[in-house]
């Protein structure tokens, strides 16, 4: 008899032993099931305040020759400040405001080469710039980005970077690309790609400039 209860009372461990097993691990599941489940609700949150910040051109198409949608305009006799002139409106197509908005414009891909502006906030479903459509960015050429280097750039490749937050601190970027076989408009969380050193060679070659680390 006594061996009988000491079977019993094995059995009995044994089983609790597994009960508290599969009550730990389907704790573990549904402790991992809710952290999930709050995280995507809090992802969705985060998103419905999400801004989209872009340039948008006047007309309703890109137009294929993106040349002139970056002009320098002329500059006053005496004068230390330089003017870009961007064709469009800065605009926030996005659901919530854009904070923190920096615009850079990245001259042939080089890191460093060009312009970088902070700009005002741009509140959700609203655009910023002048009655002819255009947004202008004054700047001071300097150091390695001089009024030379500005004359020369609009004929050059370039970028318009976008960098720009929302209420909760997420970073955001928005690229703009001269070349045509791009996309006008490439959106993305985070940081933007970096640009080349500015260290790698520049040439030009029947009036097309080009640098050390391209594919020709």
């Amino acid at each position: 008899m006594n061996v009988e209860w000491t079977t019993i009372s094995g059995i009995a461990t044994w089983i609790a032993a597994i009960a508290t097993a599969a009550a730990a691990i389907a704790t573990a599941w549904m402790a991992g099931m809710t952290k999930r489940s709050l995280q995507q609700v809090e992802k969705h949150h985060q998103d419905s305040y999400r801004p989209i910040l872009v340039i948008a051109p006047s007309d309703d198409a890109i137009p294929i020759d993106r040349s002139m949608l970056l002009k320098l305009a002329p500059s006053s006799p005496g004068s230390f400040e330089s003017t870009y002139i961007i064709s469009g409106l800065l605009t926030n197509l996005g659901v919530g405001p854009a904070l923190n908005v920096r615009l850079v414009l990245r001259i042939m891909g080089i890191a460093g080469y060009g312009i970088s502006r902070e700009l005002t906030p741009v509140p959700a479903k609203e655009s910023r710039g002048e009655s002819d459509y255009s947004v202008r960015v004054s700047f001071q050429p300097q150091g390695g980005f001089n009024d030379a280097d500005a004359q020369l750039s609009t004929g050059s490749s370039w970028e318009i970077i976008l960098e720009y937050e929302d209420v909760f601190g997420n970073r955001f970027h928005t690229i703009h690309s001269k070349n045509p076989q791009r996309p006008w408009t490439v959106c993305g969380r985070g940081s933007p790609p970096l640009g080349r050193s500015p260290s790698s060679t520049v040439w030009s070659q029947g009036g097309a400039t080009f640098a050390s680390d391209e594919v020709l």
